[in-house]
């Protein structure tokens, strides 16, 4: 089962890399400024309970990839560990997420994804939490990605979904259908349960885990979309034409 793993290497020039430096800080800028008009109701019971089940007391977040705007201004801060890819796409996320307190771990100059994947395993086993939206960096949407999987099984550490809805705002025509809260929404941000991946599985045993997984984490987010009076986003091949 493949995952979703990018060595890191940079693949950008230094003059390209500064001008996307102080894009990402405007960006930055403007989702602290536009995020601090929000309301964020918080519960964290699920999220101590998996910290508890833990080995290193670190966590790995799933989510689907149109909640990151709100993901990313609510948990700012928290040194949670995000994969850099060495593309221009992933060199722009990196300079937003670093100012707003995220890591940002490049894989070795290694070809492949194993670099990365092993970067993560090490943090986590430091205690640091792990960020991936499993259906990214472009989809298809609401697919779950098998990236997540691994990581949970060789590191031990408890997979928590996570997600951010709000009744108002702003949904773009993108890949993912991105949500951006209006300003002075109020905007729930909730955790699921933890979830174990043993090692050892077969690739058939991952594979059947994965699709289960796919529709649990649906199922959350939806169940948060309709209390917000949100209309839930479909995944793509279930989108109506």
């Amino acid at each position: 089962m493949s995952g979703q793993w990018d060595a890191g290497e940079d693949r950008v020039s230094d003059g390209k890399r500064r001008k996307l430096d102080r894009l990402g800080a405007l960006i930055a800028g403007l989702i602290r400024i536009w995020g601090a008009t929000w309301r964020i109701r918080e519960d964290r019971v699920a999220l101590e309970r998996a910290r508890k089940a833990s080995p290193d007391g670190a966590v790995i977040y799933v989510f689907w990839h149109n909640r990151i705007i709100m993901l990313t201004y609510a948990c700012r801060g928290r040194n949670i560990q995000v994969l850099r890819s060495g593309s221009k796409d992933g060199q722009l996320i990196a300079a937003v997420n670093e100012r707003l307190g995220f890591g940002m771990p490049a894989g070795s100059s290694s070809r492949g994804g194993a670099a990365g994947l092993r970067k993560l395993v090490q943090s986590a086993r430091r205690g640091l939490d792990t960020g991936i939206t499993v259906d990214g960096p472009r989809g298809p949407r609401g697919r779950f990605q098998g990236g997540a999987l691994q990581l949970a099984a060789l590191s031990g550490c408890p997979l928590v979904p996570i997600t951010g809805s709000s009744a108002r705002g702003k949904v773009f025509d993108s890949w993912d259908r991105t949500i951006l809260p209006w300003p002075f929404s109020r905007v729930e941000v909730r955790y699921g349960e933890p979830i174990h991946v043993p090692r050892g599985l077969s690739e058939d045993e991952m594979e059947a885990l994965r699709v289960k997984l796919e529709g649990e984490l649906r199922d959350f987010h939806d169940a948060v979309d309709l209390e917000c009076d949100r209309e839930p986003t479909p995944p793509h091949e279930e989108e109506a034409p």
